[in-house]
């Protein structure tokens, strides 16, 4: 992937395709504010010919840090193709903004999902939709990794779900099924790292990047670290919140994370315990691969379908 990075953004920048300079109001309706952060604003917009209701990321160009770390984004958001994943339509520039046009989920956030199932509903997220969730977040990764990228930013707020409204008694939206619908996307590639695959030494990342809660040991250390390992404890820290619903706390002291709420693992199976703590190792050599966690009896247990055949995912070619 970097090899065809390096060159995919050679040739944006000769004929300065990768964002399109022209007026996104042309095109677009702003319709209302989604969303915002440190990267900028979230907008609903309107395709003014089609009708189709998209999201648009406006990042201020005075408060861009990293280019290539945009152009990045950019390069495999347009060339990702998986159900999991944030589909990415298009891009514009003008003299202060840049904006992003990709698929609106408006299902919302898990993180907003996983407060509601503890605040209304109590005894927060079943086991059975935790299983839901969980395959459908290892599907994206698993992709993601199969294309030498690490996300490095897995946290509830950067998981959408399309679409859809809460069952009854419930707080994922009904059409989670696991079953061909895939609601629950990936999003935010800002802080994605490219994997190298000549040498496995090469492989290592060195920028501390996510958010503490969700960011494995290794990364929160600052040491060397392998991006899809630290990506899989962001998992496991992930399925602790909706279990919780609370965020694993750093001990700086002790170089590791406390689980608040770990009391309600009991209540789980033994398979689904058996998962966490691997996903959670504190050793990332230890820690099982996205694929390998697809494979685990938990999800037939659960009655929840992986995929028989893990390449399916990792065969689901990049658009051309």
């Amino acid at each position: 992937v970097r090899g065809s990075f390096i060159a995919w953004r050679r040739a944006e920048r000769v004929r300065e395709a990768a964002l399109v300079s022209d007026s996104v109001n042309h095109l677009y309706e702003f319709v209302a504010l989604v969303g915002e952060g440190g990267f900028g604003k979230v907008y609903s917009a309107r395709h003014r010919r089609t009708g189709e209701i998209v999201a648009i990321k406006i990042m201020p160009k005075d408060q861009l840090k990293d280019e290539e770390a945009l152009q990045l984004e950019v390069f495999f958001l347009k060339l990702a193709d998986h159900p999991n994943t944030v589909r990415y339509y298009e891009a514009f520039e003008d003299a202060d903004n840049i904006f992003l046009v990709m698929e609106m989920c408006s299902g919302g956030s898990l993180s907003e999902y996983i407060k509601t199932a503890h605040e209304t509903y109590g005894p927060g997220v079943s086991e059975e939709e935790l299983a839901r969730i969980t395959v459908q977040m290892l599907q994206g990764v698993a992709y993601c990794h199969a294309h030498s990228v690490a996300h490095r930013d897995i946290k509830p707020q950067n998981l959408l779900f399309s679409c859809g409204q809460p069952g009854k008694g419930s707080a994922i939206p009904i059409s989670c099924s696991g079953l061909g619908d895939a609601p629950l996307k990936l999003v935010d590639f800002g802080i994605a790292g490219v994997l190298r695959s000549d040498r496995p030494q090469k492989r290592l990342l060195t920028k501390c990047a996510g958010t503490v809660g969700f960011m494995a040991p290794e990364v929160r250390e600052a040491r060397p670290y392998d991006g899809r390992a630290a990506d899989m404890f962001s998992i496991g820290a992930v399925m602790h919140n909706m279990i919780s619903g609370l965020a694993p706390i750093w001990q700086s002291e002790l170089g590791a994370y406390k689980f608040p709420g770990r009391i309600r693992w009991n209540s789980l199976s033994d398979d689904c315990q058996s998962l966490l703590e691997h996903l959670l190792h504190i050793e990332p050599e230890l820690r099982p691969t996205a694929g390998e966690a697809l494979q685990h009896p938990w999800f037939q247990a659960m009655g929840v379908p992986a995929p028989h055949d893990i390449s399916v995912i990792f065969d689901r070619c990049f658009r051309t």
